[in-house]
């Protein structure tokens, strides 16, 4: 038996008062309460200021999520902005008491979820009783009175709406990656980074910010659905008010999307010549050339190049397509008004339309009004007899909200009368999920996207008034 001497039992008692005290030293402690007076300000459509009282704590986990949080931090891990705990994204983890969120679209409800936590290196440990939480709506898209002097039914009609709309202010071609991008098309994810969409393509870039623009392989530009070399104003440049235009202006993959649609026009592709993802180049079943983005942006460029012929009209002679330059008269009228009807202005085009009108300060009539598209002839930019009840469908309510990461809730209009199933497909038509008519009794139904890659999904319903559809966009970082 080996017995210890009485100098080395002092040692081993000093070393382990040693280290149970270098344990509790680095040991966290829960911080005693979290923050209170979580306030909101400045809330527009596309975002919003939060700030609140701070507690006594190294730091704070601010959450935001589209249903209450359904989870808890968990002590030990150390979250990142940009990523998800629930059905909620992380905004902050700083020692911030006030900072803006983007991420954000019109006629929302969000619930804001502040955790109080101390850190020491990796050892974190929140205080998870009692968060501090408010909710806040964000305001849906509205016109007011901007077309209160528009009638469909006076002679002065197509005049009058382009001399509304083309007083606005000219913008900077430039500036559109530092407002307009992080603003509207990116996103957070983790490591510090930010993640955007060819809308085109409907591919996903994750880059740092700011995202960049320009004619090399990989980066990103600024696609004008109305070609520049369409425009009567031919020898202008980009900081010419009609080409620095944000309404005409698309997030797009140079090498794949942007440069290989050229000045081709927008239609069916029958015969492709060239693909990538979802977007398609080739011949049209009249053999022409023409250029086929992904579904659910083509009432969004449908809109956004009427919108162009319509502003600009008269600036160095009529825009309507026969008049126009190059391609222009390859376009086909009757795709765009299709591509109107079949895609209906959805969330994202609405917040886009509200902050871009908050820029230039004039709207796209044809977000707000999508059936006056039946009232003009874009051939010639003439006024022409409307086609009633063309929109009649799209009345209807089709609201959707994240409940998680991947799930999200559908309301049902217990007073409309359904036809027949909802479907939701991908890009590809692929059926992924849908409910039968037992369903039609619920005013709410949930879809799970868990194992779905990240991309957009359509929602389909079909109403005795029509088809509606709802694009559903989807990022699993």
């Amino acid at each position: 038996m080996i017995t210890q001497s009485p100098y080395m039992k002092k040692i081993l008692f000093i070393f382990s008062i040693c280290m149970l005290s270098f344990r509790f030293s680095n040991a966290q402690t829960e911080p005693a309460s979290n923050p209170t007076n979580l306030r909101f300000q400045y809330i527009k459509h596309w975002g919003f200021d939060i700030a609140f009282t701070k507690s006594v704590a190294d730091s704070f986990l601010v959450l935001k999520s589209e249903q209450p949080f359904s989870s808890q931090p968990q002590d030990g891990v150390k979250y990142q902005k940009g990523q998800w705990i629930g059905n909620a994204k992380v905004l902050s983890t700083s020692k911030a008491d006030s900072f803006h969120v983007r991420e954000v679209q019109e006629s929302t409800t969000y619930y804001i979820t502040v955790f109080a936590y101390n850190v020491n290196g990796s050892n974190t440990n929140y205080k998870q009783q009692s968060p501090l939480t408010n909710t806040l709506t964000t305001p849906a898209s509205s016109f007011d009175n901007y077309y209160q002097n528009i009638n469909i039914a006076s002679s002065s009609f197509l005049q009058n709406l382009h001399d509304l709309i083309y007083n606005h202010n000219v913008v900077s071609y430039g500036q559109y990656r530092y407002n307009i991008q992080p603003n509207i098309w990116e996103r957070d994810t983790t490591n510090g980074k930010a993640t955007s969409f060819c809308a085109y393509s409907g591919e996903i870039t994750v880059y740092d910010f700011p995202i960049v623009f320009g004619g090399n392989p990989g980066d990103y530009s600024k696609e004008h659905c109305l070609p520049q070399s369409w425009m009567r104003t031919i020898s202008g440049t980009t900081s010419d008010i009609e080409r620095a235009d944000y309404y005409n202006l698309m997030v797009t993959n140079y090498s794949n999307a942007n440069a290989v649609r050229s000045n081709y026009p927008y239609g069916k592709v029958v015969t492709p010549t060239f693909t990538y993802l979802n977007f398609k180049v080739g011949k049209d079943a009249s053999n022409i050339n023409v250029a086929e983005p992904q579904d659910i942006f083509k009432g969004d460029v449908a809109r956004n190049m009427m919108y162009e012929m319509l502003c600009y009209n008269g600036l160095q002679g009529n825009w309507g397509l026969d008049n126009l330059n190059s391609l222009a008269t390859q376009q086909s009228e009757t795709i765009l008004k299709s591509w109107n009807t079949q895609d209906p202005p959805s969330k994202e085009e609405k917040t886009k339309l509200e902050y871009i009108a908050s820029i230039q300060g004039n709207r796209n009539p044809l977000i707000d009004h999508p059936e006056w598209a039946d009232c003009i002839n874009f051939r010639q930019i003439v006024a022409k007899a409307c086609v009633a009840g063309v929109y009649d469908f799209n009345k209807e309510a089709l609201k959707y909200q994240w409940e998680n990461k991947t799930s999200f809730s559908f309301e049902l209009n217990p007073n409309q009368d359904y036809k027949d199933k909802w479907i939701v497909t991908d890009l590809s038509g692929k059926i992924i999920a849908e409910m039968g008519r037992e369903s039609l009794g619920k005013t709410r139904e949930i879809i799970d996207l868990n194992g779905y890659q990240s991309g957009v999904y359509i929602l389909h319903v079909n109403t005795v008034n029509g088809k509606a559809f709802v694009k559903i966009p989807y990022f699993n970082f």
